[in-house]
């Protein structure tokens, strides 16, 4: 416009070669896509360690829960342990993920689920309050726990399986220290200010170049230097949103929501008792044959077809991953539990010698398929049960319905 309507003489007649503004554009390029590679690989770096962290808690969690039910101490200490450890490990994950976005845990703005912080020793917890490095605390107090429980008789694994969980907490406590270093070390400044000079020297430069390059056009040299400046920029400014994955902003991670997942995880482990462990309703010999017996789904069907082209018989091997098919209670559970009761007194004892014992190779219903086959196709499914023998069977690439037989004679 101003080349046009107000210096139209001065500003078409000047000639400026594109040399010294392409050199800068590509230098500047390069400046850009190293700190955008940088600040990606800060992001995705620091997305992973927050996640370990909560997964070696919850991993600590677990292997103390299902210890404790096997110590020598009486329901109720069990129960406390169980009940003290859970809201510990809560407490101390929100301790690191709140350091790791500069708030305060115990404040009541800090937005962060604790397990019911109030049913433990209040005194402790505002002593808890006046330290600069909670976390480290509350993970040095889970550990003194752990060995009180020792003492006690509530952990009685051997200690090299309990080891474990130390291992996991020392584990989780290590990527939390890794943590913060995306948090409170920022890129370097030197590097970023250099940058916004190259910035702003490049954006002013970009208009006049426009204008020599494309005098004989009114608005083409607008929108040429609008989209550039928009790019650059956008490749400059990026950056400073993923250097740090921590910082609370809509483009960061969700820590309160991963607080609030490893909270629902300490709940569901503190619901689970020996008792409630799913236990076999059939004889192991039969659960053995109903696992070669039953239903397939096509995803773990591996089949050999045979074709004869030119006089010459090429085998080549499918799979059919489409999609497990529909498992129905009562086309297949109840039927097995039928076939298990009925048979079960007909069950021979087991030899003083297991490995003469040979089980009957089991019998399987196939339903043939719709579409005719070819008279060169034959289909063979070669399946393994879990004790390791294989069988083989015809199949057609519609689902199997496997029913169980009376073995033969």
């Amino acid at each position: 416009v101003v080349d046009t309507w107000v210096l139209r003489s001065t500003l078409s007649s000047m000639e400026m070669s594109p040399l010294p503004y392409t050199t800068l554009t590509g230098v500047l390029g390069f400046f850009l896509s190293f700190r955008t590679s940088q600040a990606y690989d800060r992001f995705w770096s620091g997305t992973r360690t927050a996640y370990e962290v909560t997964g070696g808690l919850y991993m600590a969690a677990s292997n103390l829960v299902a210890f404790a039910h096997y110590g020598h101490a009486t329901k109720d200490e069990v129960e406390g342990f169980k009940q003290t450890m859970v809201r510990l490990l809560s407490l101390v994950s929100a301790m690191m993920l709140t350091q790791l976005e500069g708030k305060d845990t115990l404040h009541v703005d800090s937005g962060y689920n604790v397990l019911d912080v109030v049913s433990l020793d209040m005194a402790k917890i505002r002593m808890l309050a006046k330290e600069e490095k909670k976390a480290e605390v509350v993970t040095q107090w889970i550990k003194v726990l752990i060995i009180e429980s020792m003492n006690k008789g509530i952990l009685t694994v051997p200690p090299p399986i309990l080891t474990r969980v130390f291992q996991e907490l020392d584990l989780s406590m290590g990527k939390y220290h890794e943590a913060e270093r995306f948090s409170q070390v920022p890129f370097p400044f030197p590097y970023a200010a250099t940058l916004d000079l190259l910035m702003v020297l490049h954006t002013l430069i970009t208009p006049v170049v426009m204008m020599s390059l494309l005098g004989h056009h009114t608005f083409l040299p607008i929108f040429i230097t609008s989209m550039v400046a928009f790019m650059m920029w956008n490749m400059h400014l990026i950056p400073g949103e993923l250097e740090n994955p921590y910082d609370g902003d809509m483009n960061d991670l969700d820590l309160e929501a991963l607080q609030d997942d490893l909270n629902e995880k300490l709940k569901a482990i503190c619901s689970v008792a020996p008792g409630s462990v799913p236990r076999l309703c059939v004889h192991p010999e039969h659960a053995t044959s109903f696992l070669t017996l039953c239903k397939r789904s096509r995803s773990h069907l591996n089949i050999r077809r045979r074709r004869s082209v030119n006089s010459k018989d090429i085998w080549k091997r499918q799979t059919l991953n489409k999609g497990s098919s529909n498992f129905s209670y009562a086309d297949h559970v109840r039927p097995t539990l039928e076939y298990g009761e009925r048979s079960s007194a007909a069950v021979p004892e087991p030899s003083e010698h297991p490995s003469m014992d040979c089980p009957p190779e089991p019998q399987m219903k196939v339903l043939a398929e719709d579409r005719p086959f070819n008279e060169t196709d034959h289909v063979t499914v070669f399946s393994e049960s879990m004790d390791g023998h294989s069988s083989a069977s015809c199949v057609s690439e519609k689902p199997m319905d496997c029913v169980p037989m009376t073995p033969a004679a």
